[in-house]
């Protein structure tokens, strides 16, 4: 009879991003101190440039998500299908002009997203 063996099972995709996001907030968090991308870099076994890299696009994030909060859950192919599908109209009296929507139908983004 062959043993059974312990099999390793591999980390579920949301483990690994929270542990990126992790690894990204305690290097975000160092750099605040005052560390330098070298020292990061050495205390998190990766390049300056790397960390810089890492760093840069979780401040991007965190000043996205405070400007506009909503929009940094949709994906980026789904922003720019809604970004080409729907228009601002310039103002009210044109919107009512010029509307080939039913009746009742939301028009701006503002109602589609208000309207749920």
């Amino acid at each position: 009879m062959i043993p059974k063996t312990k099999t390793k099972t591999q980390p579920t995709r949301a483990e690994v991003m929270a542990q990126a996001d992790e690894r990204r907030a305690l290097m975000t968090a160092r750099r605040a101190q005052g560390a330098t991308y070298r020292v990061i870099g050495q205390e998190f076994g990766i390049s300056t440039s790397r960390v810089r890299q890492i760093i840069e696009v979780d401040q991007s994030r965190r000043l996205l998500k405070n400007q506009e909060p909503n929009r940094v859950s949709l994906p980026s192919r789904v922003r720019l299908a809604l970004s080409y599908s729907i228009e601002e109209p310039e103002d009210e009296d044109r919107r009512s002009a010029t509307s080939s929507s039913p009746a009742g139908w939301p028009r701006t983004p503002s109602e589609i997203f208000t309207a749920a």
